[in-house]
């Protein structure tokens, strides 16, 4: 028996012995590996986190152009097409005459100003309008809220004769800018 317990003692020190070993290499290697795969996680997480933050930017750059081709297509649809210009010239006389205002209007400008490839142009009007302060007020701020592209210029106010028939009353002169869009480009 003495052999077998010798036996026994020698089996279960090499199993030992192995079983020590691979605690000790493998131990090893498995802290490795799982070192390896936590510094690749950590990598992923912050790849992904990047993606997000690009994607959420992406997201509010592709809203920002949404935002901005609407706000385009409203202005540009301000603009009045070049051979609708009577229809710009009534709505100011209609405009006019639910102020209470006395309205006279010239072309300046038929002259249209055009930038080279540019589907814009611009013809300038001379208004005169006369009437009582508010009214002549009033119908300044309608020019100027007007759902046409216009810019108003040398805005001129006196006391004095609109014509032969209305004499002393606040008399309004400027220059508006109206902006039209070629419609054969």
């Amino acid at each position: 028996m003495n052999e077998l317990k010798r036996k026994f003692v020698i089996n279960v020190s090499i199993a030992l012995a192995l079983v020590l070993f691979f605690l000790y290499f493998g131990a090893d290697f498995l802290v490795k590996q799982i070192e390896e795969s936590s510094a690749k996680i950590v990598e992923n997480k912050q790849s992904i986190y990047l993606l997000k933050s690009k994607n959420a930017q992406l997201e509010e750059a592709k809203k920002g152009r949404q935002e901005t081709a609407a706000k385009m297509d409203e202005a540009l649809s301000w603009v009045i097409d070049k051979d609708k210009t009577v229809a710009f010239i009534e709505e100011a006389e209609k405009t006019a005459e639910e102020d209470k205002v006395r309205l006279k209007m010239e072309t300046v400008n038929t002259k249209t100003q055009e930038a080279e490839g540019s589907f814009i142009t611009s013809s300038t009007f001379s208004f005169r309008a006369g009437g009582s302060f508010d009214a002549v007020m009033h119908f300044l701020a309608d020019m100027e809220n007007f759902k046409y592209c216009v810019g108003i210029e040398n805005v001129k106010m006196a006391f004095d004769d609109f014509d032969q028939y209305n004499k002393d009353v606040i008399v309004l002169t400027f220059d508006v800018k109206l902006y039209q869009k070629d419609s054969q480009k």
